[in-house]
């Protein structure tokens, strides 16, 4: 089949609380909530100071549930499907009003289905033209791969399809743009990391036991 799939910029703004976090406990924070991770993946989420703490958390909660496993899929079917993927990368952030509980969040989980969907009216908050122009260009897109497996079409910027080579994107931002994959480095630091786990001998007897149980 073909794929239209992609992850927002802030995907872990929204699911997880980030006013705890701090440079000091930064590294014993990760390691009380998923164990010791390997050193290589600390540092790909720089937290020398609170702020740089708080954007390695998001960022690292982000590529950990969503970027790595989107990223995978669409390398996947590039090299072993028959079919076109076409990638994105959600950056644009709603004018989620001060105050509110959506308050600093930007583009992250969910914010792209009022624009995807067409509902900015459902929310009576400061939508700008930007916002209206690409809610029109995603609602394109989306209506025209339900159509044809094929976003594209004569209203909407060209969206190339995902190839492993290149990683080529589609930036669903203002202004839409296309460019490499998103997070790249930190993603391959994460593929790395889980190579290493599948070729762990003990982690595959770990995994031939759970097949047994099943």
């Amino acid at each position: 089949m073909p794929l239209l799939i992609g992850f927002n910029e802030a995907e872990a703004r929204s699911l997880v609380d980030l006013s705890a976090v701090r440079a000091a406990t930064f590294d014993a924070d990760i390691r009380s909530a998923f164990g010791p991770l390997p050193p290589a993946l600390m540092a790909a989420y720089p937290h020398a100071t609170d702020q740089e703490a708080k954007r390695a958390r998001a960022d690292f909660e982000r590529d950990l549930r969503f970027g790595w496993d989107m990223w995978t899929w669409a390398r996947l079917q590039a090299a072993m499907g028959k079919q076109p993927i076409f990638y994105y990368h959600f950056t644009q952030a709603p004018p989620f009003p001060p105050g509110s509980v959506y308050a600093g969040w930007g583009p992250s989980h969910y914010a792209e289905l009022w624009y995807s969907f067409g509902h900015l009216g459902q929310e009576p908050w400061t939508w700008t033209s930007d916002d209206r122009g690409l809610s029109k260009a995603m609602t394109t897109y989306w209506t025209n791969f339900a159509k044809a497996g094929d976003p594209n079409g004569p209203s909407v910027p060209t969206w190339p399809r995902f190839e492993k080579a290149s990683g080529r994107t589609l930036y669903l931002g203002t202004p839409i743009a296309v460019g490499g994959a998103p997070d790249a480095d930190s993603l391959a630091v994460f593929d790395a990391v889980y190579a290493r786990v599948r070729g762990d001998p003990k982690t595959q007897a770990d995994s031939a036991v759970r097949q047994r149980g099943k």
